[in-house]
This record gives structure tokens, sequence and C-alpha cells, in this order.
């Protein structure tokens, strides 16, 4: 087994536990998150999303953490992470459901800011640029572009589909989120 680890990755985190648990053994390979390897066609090609983790079992990739650890826990049942009752099965599955679209949702822009935005900053804006059109889906894109355009000028810019309030004036005309349609709130 290999798994694409990126550092300071809370999804990698959960798969490693997992792991570990399961008393498994496996390969690392590191995506240096920083340089980009992620955008690599060679990465891409087990992972078209541009994430990690990833983990290649039997020359398949499978990708999502909450995804991963149930392949491992079905792949490899002793010893098995998962609750025998139905009921404590979906209580296992709630749980799992609110890490992946509670919290990680609720701290990912935070996290990215916090992780990347000196390094942005650092970049020149041909580099910045070549980041940011690698990364494929719009709304990251725009995320990632709302980190470092934003800097320190104004708190950091959060897309919302469901919106309570638009850009000001000034930043509706420098926003990238609202450039392709999208109203961040501020």
């Amino acid at each position: 087994m290999l798994l694409f680890t990126g550092r300071n990755s809370i999804c990698t985190q959960k798969v490693l536990i997992t792991l570990f648990e399961k008393g498994l053994s496996w390969d690392t390979k590191r995506v240096d998150l920083f340089k980009n390897e992620q955008y690599d066609p060679a990465y891409l090609k087990y992972n078209p999303k541009g994430v990690v983790p990833t983990l290649v079992h039997n020359d398949k990739p499978i990708i999502e953490s909450t995804l991963i650890c149930e392949y491992l826990d079905e792949t490899f049942p002793s010893p098995s992470l998962v609750p025998p009752s139905p009921y404590d099965r979906a209580q296992m599955r709630l749980w799992s459901k609110q890490i992946d679209e509670g919290i990680f949702e609720a701290t990912r822009e935070i996290s990215f800011s916090a992780m990347f935005r000196e390094k942005m900053r650092n970049m020149t804006g041909e580099q910045r640029n070549i980041r940011f059109n690698n990364v494929g889906d719009p709304g990251r894109s725009a995320r990632f572009r709302s980190t470092y355009e934003h800097g320190t000028e104004s708190p950091m810019c959060f897309m919302r589909l469901r919106h309570s309030r638009k850009c000001s004036g000034r930043w509706t005309r420098r926003c990238p989120m609202a450039a392709n349609g999208l109203s961040p709130m501020i």
C-alpha cells in the first residue's frame, strides 16, 4: 500500500489513525503542498481533485479520507473499527459526516490561510498565477486567490453560495469570487 500524504493535512491524519489502529504497514509518499506537487500530472492521475490523502492499494487509487478509512476497514476486517450494531454504525457515520461536512468545511479556509498566506505573498505574480490556474475547481481557485488578494486589507473573504450580504463596492471590483459570479461575505 502507498499513501500519498500532505504535511499538516487533517484528512491525512484520519487515515493514519486508521492504519495505525488496524496495525497495517504502508509506504508513504509525501506530497509537498507548498510546492504545488498536488497538481503534478503524475499525481492527478491518482487523485484528479489534487488533494491529499490518496491511498493506492493493488494499483487502484482510493480518494477521500472517509472513504479510504471505510475501504481499509472492509479490506482488512480484523480488527474491525466499525461497531457491530446497525444503530451504532449509523451513529459512527453521523459522526464522520459531521467531521467531513461540518468541522472540515468550517475550518478549511482558515487552515488554508494559516498555512499558505505568507508563502503566497512571497511568490512572484507569475508563480501565484501558475498555482491558481492549476487548481481546476473554480470555487477552490477563487478561495485561494481571495486568501492572497485580500491579504491584510480586509477580513478573509469566505465564499457563500447563499449569502445575506454582498461585497462592498470596493471589493466587488477586486474580489475574484464576485468576478466569477460568486458572492463572498466579508
